[in-house]
């Protein structure tokens, strides 16, 4: 999450499953993008639970279910 000027938040980015490198290399990114929070939301059971979480929290893929 970033925030504007206003205080509002912003949503930089979603990750789901990241091992240890990748997990770095995402936390540069959004931190390149301005992110100065991280808002854990819930811990999934499966594969397909955490894809879900993604989807809804993904501004982009609004209304796409896998």
């Amino acid at each position: 999450m970033s925030r504007d000027s206003g205080g509002i938040a912003q949503m930089q980015g979603v990750a789901v499953g990241l091992g240890h490198g990748a997990g770095d290399q995402w936390l540069g990114e959004m931190r390149r993008k301005g992110c100065t929070e991280i808002h854990v939301h819930r811990l999934a059971e499966n594969a397909r639970e955490r894809r879900e979480i993604e989807d809804d929290l993904n501004p982009s893929k609004k209304g796409v279910r896998r």
